[in-house]
């Protein structure tokens, strides 16, 4: 998986273990702040809205756009992670998307967020989704339930860690500050990305990489088409299979309202009055 096509998942060792849990350690990482981050954006909403005088409507669409990117981005993080594997990607997409945040620090207006928050974080974060729980399932077939649970925890843990810390930040820094300060803890991404390691592969004839090195340099037209479609994204498995399209139309579906009470909540709340003392402990 450090370059191109990667090799079927029966090929896999499947060590159910040893450096799995460092990868799973990592993946914890990385979703500790991709969804972390993203639903922590109510405590900026308040923020940017005083300091920008925008109405509801427009900053909402900074969240909407960050959220949308995320999951749209999706099919690409697929591909990239087979054309060049899953650490690359990621590594990269740590750095854009902290890049992201640092620019929105130095933002001028709402429109200049809905680029720097919105679209470079929003497609940086997709990159970095898809690859991390790729590779844990690479790692694992007998524990991979437990393997995806505790990569998952990471996402909760974010939800309970940032709001209160972007909250501090902005209280003691501004939220330009904040922004800056979060564009350099987000490098750590960088650090779980470098943890990625390969998995391990079963040893295979050799016959059949030389065949597969034939059929891409000439050979059958047909089986050359064959392995090339396993660099593409393959989108044959929606018409095959009717319960795997069902499951995608309704998280498509799920996803234009499962992130709405995390970032609408708390600007709410501070909207119709309601007094601090009412309000999250770390709103206060």
């Amino acid at each position: 998986m450090a370059g191109g096509s990667p090799p079927s998942p029966d090929v896999f060792l499947y060590p159910d273990g040893g450096w799995g849990w460092v990868v799973t350690g990592a993946c914890f990482s990385c979703l500790l702040f991709t969804p972390g981050l993203s639903e922590a954006f109510g405590i900026f909403f308040v923020e940017f809205r005083r300091y920008f005088g925008a109405d509801a409507a427009e900053v909402s669409w900074i969240a909407s756009i960050m959220m949308s990117m995320t999951l749209f981005a999706s099919p690409l993080a697929a591909g990239l992670s087979i054309k060049f594997g899953c650490r690359p990607v990621v590594f990269v997409a740590a750095i854009l998307s902290s890049f992201g945040f640092g620019l929105s620090s130095f933002a001028t207006g709402i429109y200049f967020l809905y680029l720097s928050f919105g679209l470079i974080t929003g497609i940086s974060y997709g990159l970095v989704f898809i690859p991390s729980i790729v590779l844990v399932s690479y790692y694992f077939k007998k524990r991979h339930a437990l393997a995806n649970g505790v990569a998952f925890a990471g996402s909760s843990m974010g939800v309970m860690i940032f709001p209160p810390l972007c909250h501090y930040l902005i209280e003691h820094y501004g939220w330009r500050g904040a922004l800056l300060i979060l564009s350099g803890l987000n490098l750590n991404l960088c650090v779980a990305a470098s943890l990625y390691r390969p998995p391990p592969l079963k040893k295979m004839p050799r016959k059949l990489p030389e065949d597969e090195s034939t059929m891409l340099q000439g050979g059958d037209k047909e089986k050359q088409g064959q392995v090339a479609k396993r660099k593409l994204i393959d989108f044959a498995l929606f018409k095959e299979n009717y319960v795997f399209t069902m499951i995608c139309v309704m998280l498509f579906l799920l996803g234009f309202s499962t992130f709405i009470p995390m970032i609408h909540l708390i600007p709410r709340a501070v909207y119709l009055g309601i007094p601090p003392d009412r309000l999250p402990y770390w709103f206060r």
